[in-house]
């Protein structure tokens, strides 16, 4: 149900919100056609620049990029995830997040496909610079480039806690700024404590 918006060649940029600083998805499809989304910012749900609690996302050919989560509790710098998200052909850059996920933060099903995730930053104690994977989140990452994305906990580049399937993936220049071996954290590239 809900309803349905395509936004083609478009610019979703300096917005702030409590919920979703560039956009909110309750219901619906979205399908964002070379579309740049940056420099928003979200304070208490998710998702600097997207958040999709409970819709349908499709980016292709898209930048999301320097958009902020604010908060501790706050997930997903660019995007956060909770039902379906397929993203293509895209870029996604210099996000940041005070919690966890500071590209993308997933706990439904996302799909990545030849896609960019670099330089972003997560600073919550979940980890996942460029990726999050949590919950009951399913992740599917094809011919997709993880790189140069800093985590102050655990994977650099991802940190996985649920289901992900990597096919042809580049984990390159990650960074775990803070890694204790004596109870877990760590994963420059990768840390994984699900199915992968």
């Amino acid at each position: 149900e809900g309803g349905v918006l395509t936004l083609a060649d478009s610019l979703i940029a300096g917005n702030s919100g409590t919920r979703g600083g560039g956009m909110f998805i309750v219901s619906g499809t979205v399908s964002l056609n070379n579309t740049n989304v940056t420099d928003n910012q979200c304070e208490s749900y998710g998702g600097g620049g997207i958040a999709n609690p409970g819709g349908t996302l499709y980016i292709t050919g898209g930048e999301i990029h320097h958009n902020k989560a604010n908060s501790a509790s706050v997930n997903g710098g660019g995007v956060s995830n909770d039902n379906i998200a397929v993203i293509a052909d895209s870029e996604i850059y210099a996000n940041t997040s005070s919690g966890d996920g500071g590209g993308i933060s997933n706990s439904g099903n996302l799909t990545l496909d030849n896609t960019k995730v670099m330089s972003n930053t997560a600073n919550g104690s979940g980890g996942g610079g460029g990726l999050f994977n949590f919950g009951s989140g399913q992740s599917t990452i094809i011919h997709t480039g993880i790189i140069s994305n800093t985590a102050s906990f655990y994977g650099g580049g991802v940190a996985n806690n649920a289901t992900l399937t990597r096919i042809n993936v580049i984990l390159g220049e990650n960074v775990t700024l803070y890694a204790n071996s004596d109870v877990g954290r760590g994963g420059g590239g990768l840390y994984n404590s699900g199915a992968s």
